[in-house]
């Protein structure tokens, strides 16, 4: 495991902790088990109790209505169902049963998928495997229109359930920002509750008014209203990853694609530049093969005859 951050692994902890971060990838990705699962929910109800204890109390107030008692809890509720339509949900497994209505509902391209070079799959008990389709080796079965297999889920991302997995991420991009904009809004009218903006603080040797000097609010907000604070840099950093990771997959059903075919496409790709610098290469080696005959039959033809 040297690419990646397997070398600073290997560095700080030596081949031990290599070792140990290859069985924790193993145990949580490489089989079911729903040990993210279980974190999934730990981190959102965990969240949700700090957000009861340090801002319910603060509802209603000077920053935040009455109607976010129970907008709050919808919107964690509803989060939530997707994540269990998601996890529970059939994401499309191909039997004997449903084998044609996947072959017929994804012709072959003879790109990506050529019906002479699929193969059968032996444990799902399949002829030619339909296009589009692949064997998760985790839930070791065939899924249609396979995307991935996601261990957070611990289940794949298929033809069935990517309109719950993309509702997933779109859900918790709105749940997150409501609640940075919730919290945002509740420390605010606490800080102008308490004077705090129209304080006169000194900052770099000048008397300014709180509201003129973000950072020294942000120390007393820290100060004053640590969980507050802490809630609203997790709930940033959880938006901006969910914010990429769903602009990814609204640009893969864009194109028409999934994230496993973007890896086939990308080998298909190499292949074909390949295959034309072998071609190029061959072409150059019989032109010079052929030149060095004209030039062989030109010198032959030029010599003088002995008499």
């Amino acid at each position: 495991r040297e690419g990646g951050g397997g070398w600073l692994v290997k560095r700080l902890c030596g081949q031990r902790g290599v070792a140990l971060v290859d069985y924790v990838e193993v145990l949580c990705c490489g089989r079911p088990n729903p040990i993210l699962q279980f974190f999934y929910l730990f981190c959102v109800s965990g969240g949700y109790y700090f957000f009861f204890t340090s801002a319910a109390p603060l509802i209603p107030g000077p920053g935040a209505s009455e109607y976010h008692r129970y907008t709050g809890p919808l919107c964690v509720m509803a989060s939530l169902l997707f994540f269990f339509f998601t996890s529970l949900s059939d994401p499309g497994f191909i039997t004997p049963e449903n084998e044609k209505a996947y072959s017929k509902a994804y012709p072959y391209d003879n790109q990506l998928y050529v019906a002479g070079l699929r193969g059968e799959c032996s444990t799902c008990k399949l002829g030619p495997r339909p296009a589009r389709s692949k064997h998760c080796r985790v839930c070791n079965r065939c899924v249609g229109r396979f995307d991935h297999h996601c261990a957070w889920m611990n289940n794949c991302i298929g033809e069935n359930n990517i309109r719950y997995f993309v509702g997933f991420l779109f859900g918790h991009i709105l749940l997150c920002s409501y609640g940075i904009v919730l919290i945002s809004s509740i420390i605010w009218g606490e800080l102008d509750t308490r004077g705090v903006l129209e304080s006169k603080f000194t900052n770099q040797g000048k008397q300014v008014f709180g509201a003129q000097a973000p950072l020294l609010l942000l120390k007393w907000t820290l100060i004053y209203y640590p969980v507050l604070s802490m809630l609203v840099i997790f709930l940033g950093i959880i938006t901006v990853a969910l914010i990429a990771f769903f602009g990814y997959h609204m640009y893969l059903i864009y194109q028409n694609k999934t994230t496993y075919e973007t890896y086939k496409w990308k080998d298909y790709e190499d292949m074909l530049i390949e295959q034309a610098y072998e071609e190029m290469m061959r072409k150059e080696e019989q032109e010079g093969r052929q030149e060095n005959l004209t030039a062989a039959d030109g010198a032959v033809s030029g010599a003088p005859r002995g008499g």
